[in-house]
């Protein structure tokens, strides 16, 4: 769903389709190029198609983030050789530790099956818990005192975040587009 202010100043939530068949939407497809045609005719299609079943590709979605973040590995290790270029090591030294983390959190996104059973929603918890792990981590890796792997921890790890929801974004709109 998609917010937008209603013409009596109301907050409304609109469907992908009901978007794509705005006048702003309509007036803008006017003014691209012919050859882009097939491609909101197939977004119109896909729209639809996801009105009819969410949850399929919610699915598909869900399917898609370990690879996501397979191939986010390398940004994150980038993110920790541009904090900690003051140190002697190599980017590959980055790239480990960064598969390191990430084999962390995929083992608790593994534990949030058995989780369903005690919590509503565990990935808060596991949010949680690789907030507390990070700076752990990042002060035994790479030493420093607490107040750097803290600082260090939230810098990186809110860039991180940032870089993973709009890479998010691009994969749920390739998926509307390409499947």
């Amino acid at each position: 769903f998609i917010p937008r202010v209603g013409e009596d100043g109301q907050h409304e939530w609109l469907t992908l389709r009901e978007f794509l068949e705005t006048d702003d939407i309509v007036d803008f497809r006017a003014h691209l190029p012919r050859w882009l045609d097939p491609f909101f005719e197939r977004l119109m299609d896909k729209a639809a198609a996801l009105e009819q079943d969410p949850a399929a590709w919610s699915e598909e979605l869900d399917g898609r983030i370990p690879h996501m973040m397979f191939l986010l590995l390398p940004v994150f290790a980038l993110l920790l050789y541009l904090f900690y270029r003051g140190t002697p090591y190599n980017y590959m030294h980055h790239l480990i530790c960064s598969l390191h983390l990430h084999t962390f959190a995929f083992i608790l996104f593994l534990l949030t099956w058995p989780m369903r059973f005690l919590f509503s929603d565990p990935r808060g918890w596991i949010g949680l818990i690789l907030l507390v792990y990070l700076p752990f981590a990042l002060r035994r890796t790479y030493g420093g005192g607490w107040t750097a792997a803290l600082v260090k921890s939230a810098a990186i790890g809110g860039i991180y975040y940032l870089v993973v929801k709009a890479t998010g974004v691009v994969v749920a709109l390739s998926l509307l587009l390409l499947l």
